[in-house]
């Protein structure tokens, strides 16, 4: 079972990729403040184990839009954004963790919040695919 759950106004929903793994998709198309919501768990190893690490996932996304991610720790929010650059385009993304992350299990969420204006429609699709934590040096020093 997936530990992912959904939660939004909008669509957000976990499926399954042609690998048979599972995949996140987000979409916020309406203008009544849609904003799609993932929520789930993180488990970060410990620096002993996993130096510089981060969160790598295949990341897709209407151009231009938006995706949150956002880790609790505690009762502090670590937020970083993801820019859509097409909907069939798929980019290697990674957020980096800081070091105080380590050894913990935190909340994961990926959000679409509306940006503007509720009275104005506003589309935006994203998939999330492939999530892994792995030690990137190039990324995350």
């Amino acid at each position: 079972s997936s530990h992912w759950r959904p939660e939004a106004t909008g669509i957000a929903e976990v499926t399954t990729d042609s690998g048979g793994d599972l995949s996140g998709h987000l979409v916020g198309a309406t203008a009544t403040c849609e904003s799609p919501r993932l929520e789930g768990k993180l488990s970060i190893p410990l620096l002993s184990t996993l130096p510089n690490p981060a969160l790598r996932m295949q990341f897709a996304g209407t151009s231009g839009r938006t995706l949150r991610v956002s880790i609790l720790y505690g009762t502090l929010w670590y937020n970083q954004s993801l820019t859509g650059v097409g909907e069939s385009t798929w980019t290697t993304q990674y957020v980096c963790l800081p070091a105080d992350f380590q050894g913990h299990v935190l909340g994961l969420e990926f959000e679409s919040p509306h940006p503007g204006t509720c009275l104005t429609a506003l589309y935006r699709e994203f998939w999330l695919d492939d999530l892994v934590i792995v030690s990137e040096s190039s990324v995350c020093p």
